[in-house]
């Protein structure tokens, strides 16, 4: 009986162990990346999953008025998100391959979609950008702006 109880704990530790290293982030999941690039990234796709996009949309940057307004007053609700892959363009940018499923409020269909984004040291701290049109010229070095572009009319790129 005392071996049984013995195994019986030792495979709950097992499967626990499972369920708890899935839930961390290995540090070397992207190598190479600052980890104040992931984490601006996970901090806006976080908050803009449980708190919605008009919250998300404080954290990012924007290059005028007009383009924030339109993103904070997005109702599109971000389900879940899969960071697949950093490139670094300059050593003050990044572009972010991010694998989005989202849906909209009181409609049961999600969308999966890949975009691209970027995020940028602006005035000394990390932004999450949304789109090609808002990176600064003033870190744009190496940045090829045609191959970022998006075909998606409805999608302002």
């Amino acid at each position: 009986m005392r071996k049984i109880t013995l195994i019986c704990v030792l495979v709950l530790v097992a499967v626990l162990s499972l369920f708890v290293g899935c839930g961390v982030k290995s540090s070397s999941a992207f190598e190479g990346v600052p980890q104040e690039v992931e984490d601006c990234v996970n901090t806006y796709l976080e908050t803009w999953r449980t708190e919605g996009a008009s919250a998300s949309g404080e954290l990012a940057y924007f290059m005028n008025d007009e383009y924030r307004a339109a993103s904070m007053a997005s109702n599109q609700e971000l389900e879940s998100y899969t960071v697949e892959n950093y490139e670094e363009i300059n050593p003050e940018l990044y572009s972010v391959e991010i694998t989005y499923v989202t849906g909209w409020p009181d409609d049961e269909e999600t969308d999966t979609e890949s975009a691209i984004n970027f995020v940028g040291k602006i005035d000394g701290e990390w932004k999450f950008i949304v789109n090609r049109r808002s990176v600064p010229e003033d870190i744009r070095a190496n940045f090829d702006y045609d191959k970022y572009a998006i075909s998606d009319p409805n999608v302002l790129d």
